[in-house]
């Protein structure tokens, strides 16, 4: 198959033809595939990964943009996939390495976002009552700052700089 039939089935694809997707499958998803593999060095991921591309493709054919050349826009959308798959399990990584830094006897792969929420209510605790007040009412209470400034009887500013303070802080927790 050449370019000219690849631009007729990504044509039929916009037109949400289920047989062209499935022909661009049966042409890339072995480029795609081995492609992942080399990037990922693990046949089960490189396998969701080429699902995974081919479902975007199916999901944005409405607004596929013109492609040129089809295989190498696949190869992009599948090194854009690997990196974000990358990316997520970094931030898990260091999301259990925060949680077992702070509860050693956690299980890395039990931590859940319960006992970050715990790690982050121990931290409010430990700020004083105004800026946890102000720092509740903003962000559990779903209050504006004009409502909290009234409620603890403090200027606007006072309050902004209360809740800026407090996210400044787990900021600098939550590094």
């Amino acid at each position: 198959m050449d370019s000219q039939s690849d631009h007729m089935l990504l044509q039929q694809l916009r037109d949400s033809d289920q047989d062209a997707l499935c022909t661009l499958y049966l042409k890339y998803a072995g480029a795609v595939r081995l492609f992942a593999f080399e990037l990922l060095k693990d046949q089960s991921d490189a396998e969701d990964i080429t699902q995974d591309v081919f479902l975007k493709l199916w999901n944005a054919r409405e607004v596929l943009p013109e492609i040129d050349a089809v295989r190498p826009y696949l190869l992009q959308m599948t090194r854009n996939s690997v990196f974000n798959l990358l990316r997520r399990r970094k931030a898990r990584g260091a999301y259990v390495e925060f949680s077992v830094h702070y509860h050693p006897k956690a299980d890395p792969e039990k931590v859940t976002a319960e006992d970050l929420l715990r790690v982050i209510d121990d931290e409010l605790m430990e700020l004083p009552d105004n800026q946890r007040a102000a720092f509740a009412m903003s962000r559990y209470d779903g209050k504006s700052y004009e409502e909290i400034s009234s409620s603890l009887g403090i200027s606007r500013k006072t309050v902004q700089y209360h809740i800026s303070r407090v996210l400044e802080r787990l900021r600098r927790l939550l590094k």
